[in-house]
C-alpha cells in the first residue's frame, strides 16, 4: 500500500511539472500589433489573447481601456476561459506579477463601445464565463481582475 501511495505522487508530481511547463504568459498593451509574447510584442486586442490561451495561462493586461469590440455590435463581449488568469494594472515592464501596481496604473474592461458617456449603445455583457469550472480561477478573478481592473458602463 505504501508502494502505490508512493507512485501515485510521483506521478501527481510529475504531471504538475508538465503542466506548470506548458503554461504561457500572453501580454496584452493598448494599441500594440505584436503576437503577445513578451512586453516588447503584446497584443493590442484582449479578446484576441483570451481567444488564444490556453487552460493554465495568466494574460497580464496594461495599464489602459480595453473594449470587448471595435465596432457597435453590442452583443460582443469577453468571454473568460476555463483555468486562464487575467492581471491588470501592469506598466508594461514588469517580469513579475507582485511588481505591478494595479491601484496606481489602471486596468479598465468597458463596454462603453458606441458614442462615448452615453448607455444605449453600451455592450449588453463585458465579461461572460461559460463553463468555467475552475473555482480558484473564479477566486482569481475576484481577486485579480474586479479589483484592480474597472468594469465600466456595463449593463449589469
Amino acid at each position: 500500500m505504501r508502494n502505490f501511495t508512493t507512485q501515485l505522487l510521483l506521478l501527481a508530481t510529475l504531471l504538475s511539472l508538465h503542466y506548470t511547463s506548458d503554461a504561457k504568459t500572453i501580454f496584452v498593451k493598448e494599441n500594440a500589433m505584436g503576437d503577445g509574447s513578451s512586453w516588447q510584442s503584446p497584443l493590442g486586442d484582449l479578446s484576441e489573447a483570451l481567444y488564444i490561451a490556453d487552460f493554465g495561462d495568466q494574460i497580464w493586461i496594461a495599464k489602459g481601456t480595453y473594449y470587448p469590440t471595435s465596432d457597435n455590435d453590442r452583443t460582443i463581449y469577453f468571454q473568460i476561459v476555463d483555468g486562464v488568469e487575467l492581471y491588470g494594472g501592469f506598466v508594461g515592464t514588469e517580469t513579475k506579477v507582485q511588481e505591478r501596481n494595479w491601484i496606481k496604473n489602471v486596468t479598465i474592461l468597458s463596454g462603453d463601445i458606441g458614442r462615448k458617456n452615453t448607455t444605449e449603445d453600451n455592450s449588453y455583457t463585458v465579461i461572460y464565463t461559460l463553463n468555467v469550472s475552475s473555482k480558484p480561477l473564479l477566486m482569481a478573478l475576484l481577486s485579480q481582475v474586479v479589483q484592480p481592473m474597472t468594469l465600466q458602463n456595463d449593463q449589469t
